[in-house]
């Protein structure tokens, strides 16, 4: 991969999301940083000093926006449907700055399960065991 990233003919032009590899470096490419990779670098006590002093004013302003926002927007909208899941989450949503140890998100956990809810949806249409039986095999 970092021959093609390496080359100066490369086909593809535009944004590439990676980590702190170096090779993505000679990438003609625009590169955007990961915020995961950066975040686990501090500390349990620097992310949640973080946390408390400036993730926590930056929630307090989004909570002020969407309790303005549910008010003047539609809840059949995609905003306002965005708005009102939010508003009903945002006590799970905030914990995060409890605990230097919380992630703010489940995108580990949601990516382990992707392949098994899949599954179910195409085992609902086949009603199949095979397809039970080709699924645990790929794990």
């Amino acid at each position: 991969m970092s021959g093609f990233l390496a080359t100066e003919h490369t086909v593809f032009n535009g944004y590439l999301q990676v980590d702190g590899y170096a090779a993505y470096q000679r990438a003609n490419d625009k590169l955007v940083g990961c915020w995961a990779h950066a975040r686990r670098k501090f500390k349990v006590k620097e992310r949640l000093y973080f946390r408390r002093t400036h993730s926590s004013a930056q929630l307090t302003t989004l909570k002020q926006w969407l309790d303005k926002s549910v008010q003047q927007v539609s809840k059949q909208s995609a905003l306002g449907r965005a708005i009102h899941y939010t508003i009903n989450q945002w006590p799970k949503l905030s914990r995060y700055l409890e605990d230097g140890r919380l992630n703010i998100d489940n995108n580990r956990a949601e990516r382990a399960v992707k392949p098994f809810v899949i599954g179910r949806k195409n085992w609902a249409r086949r009603s199949s065991p095979d397809a039970y039986v080709a699924l645990l095999s790929r794990r």
